[in-house]
């Protein structure tokens, strides 16, 4: 995120749906890798922790989650669909809760994200997939 009109711009891009879903790209780098000079460091930066709350932060949660999960759509994959016989691919959070995103909010290795500080909206508490419960910090 380089500059605010940069993120106006974002921001206005998915209001407006020119942009038309959102992805973490979430690529820990260790800080070996990250606090040396701008032009040797390594590209990469968390996302699991912070998307959604930063998402659902601006915009409504039913929106936040349609920007998260429109990529199997626009992959061409089949969307999970919620119905008796099929398996649980589920996430669990509190859509309401607001807090100030800190390192203590951060399960990857690497702390590098530039949401430390910010005010998110929405705790994530795991998921279930593949038969299996995942549960968040």
């Amino acid at each position: 995120m380089r500059t605010a009109s940069d993120i106006e711009a974002l921001i206005a891009g998915l209001k407006d749906g020119t942009i038309d879903m959102v992805t973490s790209d979430h690529t820990p780098i260790d800080i070996e890798h990250k606090k040396i000079e701008f032009d040797c460091a390594k590209n990469g930066t968390i996302g699991l922790e912070s998307a959604f709350g930063a998402l659902n932060a601006l915009f409504t949660t039913k929106k936040a989650v349609q920007l998260l999960t429109k990529g199997k759509q626009r992959f061409g994959l089949t969307p999970d669909v919620i119905k008796i016989g099929n398996s649980a691919q589920l996430s669990l959070f509190n859509p309401s809760e607001t807090y100030v995103f800190e390192e203590k909010h951060i399960g990857s290795k690497s702390k590098n994200s530039l949401f430390i500080g910010s005010k998110l909206k929405g705790t994530v508490y795991g998921i279930i997939a593949n038969n299996n419960t995942s549960i968040a910090l």
